[in-house]
Protein backbone atom coordinates (compact mmCIF):
# COMPACT_ATOMS: atom_id res chain seq x y z
CA UNK A 1 0.00 0.00 0.00
CA UNK A 2 1.80 3.43 -0.90
CA UNK A 3 0.91 6.60 0.67
CA UNK A 4 0.79 9.68 -0.90
CA UNK A 5 1.44 12.88 0.17
CA UNK A 6 -1.45 15.55 -0.66
CA UNK A 7 -1.39 19.17 0.89
CA UNK A 8 -4.39 20.27 2.37
CA UNK A 9 -4.84 23.18 0.06
CA UNK A 10 -4.88 20.51 -3.09
CA UNK A 11 -7.19 18.10 -0.98
CA UNK A 12 -9.72 21.37 -0.21
CA UNK A 13 -9.70 21.77 -4.28
CA UNK A 14 -9.97 18.35 -5.16
CA UNK A 15 -11.45 16.07 -2.36
CA UNK A 16 -12.76 13.15 -4.89
CA UNK A 17 -9.25 13.00 -6.56
CA UNK A 18 -7.90 11.25 -3.06
CA UNK A 19 -11.07 9.38 -2.79
CA UNK A 20 -10.68 7.77 -5.80
CA UNK A 21 -6.98 6.68 -4.97
CA UNK A 22 -8.70 5.37 -2.06
CA UNK A 23 -11.66 3.34 -3.58
CA UNK A 24 -9.55 1.93 -6.36
CA UNK A 25 -6.32 0.85 -5.07
CA UNK A 26 -6.98 1.28 -1.39
CA UNK A 27 -4.06 3.47 -0.95
CA UNK A 28 -3.44 5.61 1.60
CA UNK A 29 -3.61 9.31 1.44
CA UNK A 30 -1.52 12.17 3.86
CA UNK A 31 -2.99 15.30 4.46
CA UNK A 32 0.15 18.08 4.77
CA UNK A 33 0.34 21.19 6.08
CA UNK A 34 3.55 23.37 5.79
CA UNK A 35 5.06 19.74 4.71
CA UNK A 36 4.00 18.11 7.84
CA UNK A 37 1.58 15.50 7.77
CA UNK A 38 -1.64 16.23 9.73
CA UNK A 39 -3.90 13.41 8.82
CA UNK A 40 -4.28 10.37 7.33
CA UNK A 41 -7.11 8.61 5.07
CA UNK A 42 -7.25 5.05 4.81
CA UNK A 43 -9.62 2.62 3.49
CA UNK A 44 -11.65 0.56 6.47
CA UNK A 45 -10.20 -2.51 7.62
CA UNK A 46 -12.39 -5.40 7.57
CA UNK A 47 -12.72 -5.75 10.91
CA UNK A 48 -13.46 -1.88 10.99
CA UNK A 49 -16.03 -2.63 8.67
CA UNK A 50 -17.73 -5.37 10.48
CA UNK A 51 -18.00 -2.77 13.27
CA UNK A 52 -19.64 0.02 11.33
CA UNK A 53 -22.11 -2.66 9.71
CA UNK A 54 -23.58 -3.96 13.22
CA UNK A 55 -23.74 -0.13 14.75
CA UNK A 56 -25.96 0.72 11.69
CA UNK A 57 -28.25 -2.72 12.09
CA UNK A 58 -28.03 -1.32 15.61
CA UNK A 59 -29.17 2.28 14.89
CA UNK A 60 -32.31 1.52 12.42
CA UNK A 61 -33.38 -1.38 14.78
CA UNK A 62 -33.80 1.69 17.63
CA UNK A 63 -34.18 4.80 15.03
CA UNK A 64 -31.16 6.25 15.91
CA UNK A 65 -28.71 8.20 13.40
CA UNK A 66 -25.03 6.76 13.69
CA UNK A 67 -22.65 9.39 13.66
CA UNK A 68 -24.84 12.92 14.32
CA UNK A 69 -23.47 15.68 16.33
CA UNK A 70 -26.55 15.54 17.96
CA UNK A 71 -26.93 13.38 20.80
CA UNK A 72 -30.16 11.28 20.34
CA UNK A 73 -31.95 9.77 23.17
CA UNK A 74 -32.16 6.01 23.26
CA UNK A 75 -36.05 5.07 23.63
CA UNK A 76 -35.68 3.77 27.67
CA UNK A 77 -37.26 0.08 28.84
CA UNK A 78 -35.28 -1.63 26.11
CA UNK A 79 -35.48 -5.19 27.71
CA UNK A 80 -32.89 -7.69 26.82
CA UNK A 81 -33.46 -11.67 27.56
CA UNK A 82 -32.92 -12.41 31.42
CA UNK A 83 -32.42 -9.77 34.42
CA UNK A 84 -29.92 -7.06 34.37
CA UNK A 85 -30.16 -3.36 33.06
CA UNK A 86 -31.81 -1.96 29.85
CA UNK A 87 -29.43 -1.33 26.76
CA UNK A 88 -29.92 2.18 27.59
CA UNK A 89 -28.76 2.07 31.01
CA UNK A 90 -25.64 -0.40 29.90
CA UNK A 91 -24.75 2.35 27.15
CA UNK A 92 -25.11 5.12 28.90
CA UNK A 93 -23.17 3.74 31.72
CA UNK A 94 -20.70 2.45 29.46
CA UNK A 95 -20.24 6.29 27.92
CA UNK A 96 -19.36 7.99 31.85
Amino acid sequence: MKNRRISIKKFIKHPHRAILEILQFGDEVLLTLMGKSILKIAPLTKDEMSRLEILDKLARMLGVRVGSHKEVPLPKGVPLQGEGPTASEMILEDRS
